[in-house]
């Protein structure tokens, strides 16, 4: 799951560059504390988690084409 990540790293970086930020949280690492809005739905969800602006989207797969269609539909509302 981290390669399909950073692939999307990459290639958002690429189509974006500045303008969209993508991180890949590892919920096992101390890097997880800082997201408490997030720690508070995860009973409730199923993992891989995307979250965009803050809100959870999409869960339970990487769904690529999905996250590059809501991203490039907040960045056309900008």
């Amino acid at each position: 799951m981290k390669d399909e990540a950073e692939d999307l790293i990459r290639d958002f970086k690429e189509k974006y560059g500045d303008r969209v930020v993508v991180e890949f949280i590892d919920i096992t690492t101390k890097e997880f504390d800082s997201h408490p809005q997030i720690k508070e739905i995860m009973g409730k969800v199923r993992l891989p988690l995307t979250v965009i602006n803050g809100t959870p989207r999409f869960h339970g797969g990487l769904a690529v084409d999905m996250i590059k269609d809501a991203v490039e539909g907040l960045l056309a509302d900008k």
